[in-house]
């Protein structure tokens, strides 16, 4: 049976990359900074959520570029890994209460389902965290699984938020659905553009671009403001 031993170098940045990661550092900051305050300025269900979604995706903006190396490095990814996966499922959480707030009210542990996906493959990629010498497919089988999590969770988000919106966009008054719709298009496509831009034309995409996805750091602003609003139910 074919294994996989996973070792992990690092090699040293270079000073563009280097600039990226502290951009992303302060991002990461700048998502776990705002969830929580919007939390501890209203601790209701909507801004608990998004506090755990801010620090989850805020520690995925950080990066691991400035964790060192040893067994510290490898404990703290496996938290780090926790939590960035937890953050994802209370965002989508966050998302669907948004849309149907008061089914969120009369069920307050609904959709608490989306986290189970999430735990299962936490557990499944430890022994990668830890470096242990794994099957080859089962390398694959988590490579895959997390692709297909994360793809899933984002467009059923989307999705949501989308149909949300062409449901309200005719209100006579502004309302949640169109703070959180455009904030999140605002947020996302720049840094989608550059992404593509990446992928289509490498050798020609201006180093400027890889500083785009501080767009996102629109989302969290926007949303917290939203999630101290809704009817959560507290």
């Amino acid at each position: 049976e074919k294994s996989l031993l996973i070792e992990v170098g690092h090699a040293p940045l270079s000073a563009h990359q280097r600039g990226v990661w502290l951009c992303g550092v302060l991002l990461g900051c700048w998502f776990v900074g705002t969830s929580w305050l919007a939390w501890w300025r209203r601790p209701v269900r909507g801004s608990r959520l998004l506090a755990i979604a801010g620090l989850g995706i805020g520690l995925g903006l950080m990066g691991d570029a400035g964790l060192g190396g040893g067994v510290l490095r490898t404990g703290v990814m496996v938290v780090r890994n926790a939590l960035v996966l937890a953050g994802v499922a209370a965002g989508l959480r966050f998302v669907m209460m948004s849309a149907q707030p008061a089914l969120f009210i009369e069920q307050p542990r609904r959709a608490m389902w989306l986290f189970v996906p999430m735990t299962v493959f936490w557990l499944l990629l430890i022994p990668r965290n830890f470096s242990f010498e794994v099957p080859a497919l089962w390398a694959w089988g988590t490579d895959v699984l997390g692709a297909a999590l994360m793809g899933t969770y984002f467009a059923a988000g989307g999705v949501i938020l989308l149909r949300a919106y062409i449901m309200h966009r005719a209100a006579p008054e502004p309302n949640h659905h169109n703070v959180l719709f455009w904030s999140a298009l605002g947020g996302l496509g720049p840094a989608f553009l550059a992404s593509v831009a990446h992928a289509v034309a490498p050798q020609h995409a201006p180093p400027a671009l890889d500083y785009l996805f501080l767009s996102l750091g629109l989302i969290p602003w926007m949303w917290s403001r939203v999630g101290t609003r809704l009817p959560s139910g507290g």
